[in-house]
């Protein structure tokens, strides 16, 4: 279920931008569930979309914008016979993390994990996306609850104190004789037996494995409701009729079709109330989920990881262009040159407003080069071939746009920017050379526009909903598509109100330092 490149573009989708990373992310994320996908269809072992998963099919037909997991659940008889079989059918690379086979894993759910290790190896990259981090699937358990809420509350209790327990012994460094009593007590309750000998995760484990038991031990036969136990019912979820479950559509899912649950409607009015009305979650404090692995890897290699940093003297001092070198005389020219670079038709939009403005001007010679996004490897060589250049110019959409002249617009191979110097440029790419998927050519980038002409303005893809720097979410993808040199090196950044200049400001400091902030004052406009 590989991505085609035109899927990891920066885009903004429901007011929210969603950059490159946070798609590399997701891709791979789709790659794993298409194996899940492949070994569920194989032996006819039934899932359904679940949490932000399944609000995501129904609202969105993929992700949630704001969103960088996939969750599944399975009933729990068809858990189990997929996990007998998924170490034999996954590929040979991938991991399950559960409590037995992880340590340190407290959950009783299940990730399926598209690798062993964080991996920086070329052969690696160019098969994931150039994503070195590891990406997996949540897999939750669908249990039968009692018909009666006294009993389920009561077996709630039970699983809660096991819990209790669990993380009693977790803390020790050796049993006490207390620890000793809770497991005698636990015996007698539950007529099992527990070994006191071997590790901390060998004891504990056995307590796991109670805890499923208890989970599981109302069947099917005696009772019509489900829910998952850990975490939601325990959560204080009362759970959803099983005729809910009893069958599956499937929706689109960025540019895979998920099974949904049939009741799906009341199953999210159950999670969520009115569905339908998209509230940000914008404290997600472990989003992106792959910022840890990078933290951990920076602190064990004690250097940043994928970060760019500026170039104090290109920003603060700008080169006079020469213009005796240019082709076109613009010392003795009246008019000046105008030059657009978009990166897609659909972004387009943001630019149409100024192109309109300077095809107003009898005095200005407009030109608009769309530039293709080119994918490229991990250590920046192109390998996208001709095909797919010319595929991503798109160039036939701006040919049929009303709102372009045709005469205008000039192939990104035919325009020599070093013989046209032109007076005023509009770029969209904000990466230079830093998008981890994508590059432009490299004489389009702003470092090296900068050496023809007079000024540059960076403009964004498009408007987003207004935020504040405390919504993290936001806050955080700032990094990805605001701190970079196709930005910070322009002369200019158009952005869409005084409050988003602010947080343009905040951000910027906050990466760079403070000691740029008037340069930041001075570029940032609206």
């Amino acid at each position: 279920m590989k991505q085609k490149d035109d899927f990891f573009r920066d885009e903004i989708r429901s007011g929210f931008y969603v950059p490159t990373v946070i798609k590399q992310a997701w891709a791979n994320e789709l790659d794993v569930l298409g194996k899940i996908d492949e070994i569920c269809k194989k032996y006819d072992i039934k899932y359904f979309a679940d949490a932000g998963t399944l609000l995501g099919a129904v609202r969105h037909n993929g992700f949630i914008p704001w969103d960088d997991d996939i969750d599944i659940c399975m009933f729990r008889d068809d858990f189990e016979r997929f996990m007998e079989i998924a170490e034999k059918e996954l590929p040979k690379d991938y991991t399950i993390h559960d409590y037995k086979r992880k340590e340190n894993y407290n959950n009783f759910s299940v990730k399926i994990v598209n690798g062993q290790r964080i991996n920086f190896e070329l052969d690696y990259l160019n098969k994931h996306y150039n994503f070195p981090w590891l990406s997996c699937v949540d897999v939750y358990i669908l249990d039968y609850l009692y018909e009666d809420s006294e009993q389920e509350k009561q077996r709630d209790d039970e699983l809660l104190y096991l819990l209790a327990v669990i993380e009693i012994l977790e803390k020790r460094e050796e049993l006490t004789d207390k620890d000793l009593f809770l497991l005698e007590q636990l015996e007698q309750k539950y007529n099992v037996k527990f070994l006191r000998q071997g590790s901390k995760l060998d004891i504990t484990n056995q307590i796991r494995d109670l805890f499923v038991k208890i989970s599981s031990r109302v069947n099917k036969n005696e009772s019509s409701r489900v829910g998952i136990i850990h975490p939601f019912i325990l959560s204080g979820e009362e759970g959803v009729s099983a005729e809910l479950y009893k069958n599956v559509v499937y929706f689109p899912f960025e540019k895979f079709k998920i099974p949904v649950p049939i009741g799906y409607d009341d199953i999210l009015k159950n999670r969520f109330n009115d569905y339908h009305i998209i509230v940000k979650d914008r404290s997600l404090h472990n989003y992106p989920f792959f910022e840890e692995q990078k933290k951990d890897i920076e602190q064990l290699a004690n250097e940043k990881v994928f970060d760019f940093e500026i170039d104090k003297n290109l920003l603060l001092s700008r080169p006079v262009v020469d213009f005796s070198r240019c082709e076109r005389e613009v010392e003795n020219i009246e008019k000046k040159e105008i030059l657009f670079l978009p990166i897609g038709i659909k972004e387009w939009e943001s630019m149409q407003p100024y192109y309109e403005k300077a095809k107003r001007d009898k005095n200005s010679d407009v030109y608009i080069v769309p530039l293709p996004l080119m994918r490229k490897d991990i250590l920046g060589n192109v390998i996208a071939d001709d095909k797919d250049i010319f595929e991503a110019l798109n160039i036939e959409a701006y040919i049929q746009s009303h709102s372009i002249k045709v005469e205008d617009i000039v192939s990104f191979i035919d325009y020599d920017i070093s013989k046209h110097c032109p007076n005023e440029v509009y770029v969209h790419n904000p990466y230079d050379g830093e998008n981890p998927y994508f590059t432009v050519p490299t004489n389009y980038y702003v470092k090296n526009i900068r050496n023809y002409a007079s000024k540059i303005t960076y403009i964004p893809i498009g408007k987003v909903d207004e935020f504040e720097i405390d919504d993290y979410v936001e806050y955080y993808n700032m990094v990805h598509y605001v701190c970079k040199p196709g930005l910070v090196y322009a002369d200019e950044v158009i952005v869409q109100s005084e409050n988003m200049k602010e947080v343009y400001i905040k951000k910027l400091n906050d990466i760079f330092g403070k000691e740029y902030d008037k340069a930041w004052n001075k570029m940032i406009k609206f």
